[in-house]
């Protein structure tokens, strides 16, 4: 089943006479009770637009990340970041947002404070760094070199690397169990999945799974990891008990290359890179239900928060999918050099005040 693709409408930030109340509001309560009812609206998602999910993209096409409001699909930030930046992930706290720099040599991580929109810190990593993941704690942040076949730990507090891990061939990405006890790596040279122990920072296991595996996301309640084979157009269902391995296949749409969970895991959501649909897996049968297009070409990433599933895609623009309806909302990212070329995608669901740029 697929939906046609609907347009963004913009709508103002705030009328006029929205203004004078707020205004009125001020006078009679005085500024900081003003401020701290404003946080409490933009936390419920209150106010026309105001406090709506802000999207984190990575544009590889001029180096930054775009932070898009996805209530009217306004670019409300452009930060620049290192070159060729390829994908972003928050912290579990929502405060920072780490993107990987593929094209820097030798590779970088930047660090952006979602609060300022400015980048606080650069870390050096291995070669090509492809994707990062994090702790449910947020200490520590795992990142996959695809160029020098490692995983990189990285200590959160200091931004200090602590450990490299060796995995398979070409890591492309990577997720962390519900646990925190174990880094679950898809290493796409060698068609296999690597098993990191995150307490000795060591791998424990290597499972064998279809041609080229990508994507990798591990449900909420963290009896189960999918990994999408882009070269079999297949997903991997794998057990992440005592002794982690295969234990279903699932045959979904061409090249798929991200996946990932509603909050409540009955369904998980896998992008086709090459047809530009989003298979729907229905996690207790594991059958597709429902393809739904995606509207752009070339799906890259794909992140869910609550009822939402946001698709970024290489043609530049991002599809949000109401995971109820299946309705895809299509909002275009313009680049500073040409329309942004979209390669990762992170949701802040309630985003806090910050300087447009």
């Amino acid at each position: 089943m697929s939906h046609p693709r609907l347009l963004v409408s913009h709508r103002p930030f705030v009328a006029t006479a929205t203004l004078a109340m707020l205004m009125t509001l001020l006078a009679l309560v005085g500024p900081a009770a003003f401020i701290r009812a404003a946080e409490a609206a933009r936390a419920d998602g209150a106010g026309g637009g105001v406090g709506d999910p802000h999207a984190y993209v990575t544009d590889i096409g001029d180096s930054t990340v775009k932070v898009v409001d996805t209530g009217d699909g306004a670019t409300v930030a452009t930060i620049p970041v290192g070159f060729f930046a390829s994908d972003v992930t928050l912290t579990p706290d929502l405060t920072k947002a780490y993107v990987t720099n593929q094209g820097e040599d030798p590779g970088t991580v930047s660090v952006i404070d979602t609060f300022a929109h400015a980048v606080t810190a650069t870390i050096t990593v291995g070669s090509s760094p492809s994707a990062v993941a994090f702790a449910p704690n947020g200490t520590r942040a795992y990142v996959a070199n695809s160029g020098s076949n490692t995983v990189s730990v990285i200590n959160t507090a200091t931004t200090a690397v602590i450990a490299t891990v060796p995995v398979g061939s070409d890591p492309a990405e990577l997720a962390v169990t519900t646990d925190g006890a174990k880094v679950i790596v898809t290493n796409r040279g060698s068609n296999t999945v690597s098993v990191i122990n995150t307490a000795s920072n060591a791998v424990t296991a290597t499972l064998a799974v279809g041609a080229q595996p990508q994507g990798v996301a591990v449900s909420p309640n963290g009896a189960h990891t999918y990994v999408t084979n882009r070269g079999a157009n297949t997903v991997s269902v794998l057990s992440t008990g005592r002794s982690p391995g295969v234990i279903a296949t699932i045959a979904v749409g061409a090249g798929p290359n991200g996946v990932a969970f509603t909050p409540d895991s009955p369904a998980a959501y896998v992008i086709n890179g090459d047809d530009s649909t989003v298979s729907v897996i229905n996690t207790a049968t594991r059958t597709v239900t429902t393809t739904v297009s995606t509207g752009g070409g070339g799906p890259t990433a794909v992140t869910i928060v609550g009822t939402n599933a946001y698709v970024s895609h290489f043609s530049g623009t991002l599809s949000v999918i109401d995971t109820v309806t299946y309705i895809a909302t299509t909002i275009e990212v313009v680049g500073e050099i040409f329309s942004g070329t979209l390669t990762g995608v992170a949701v802040n669901p309630s985003p806090g005040p910050a300087t447009t740029h």
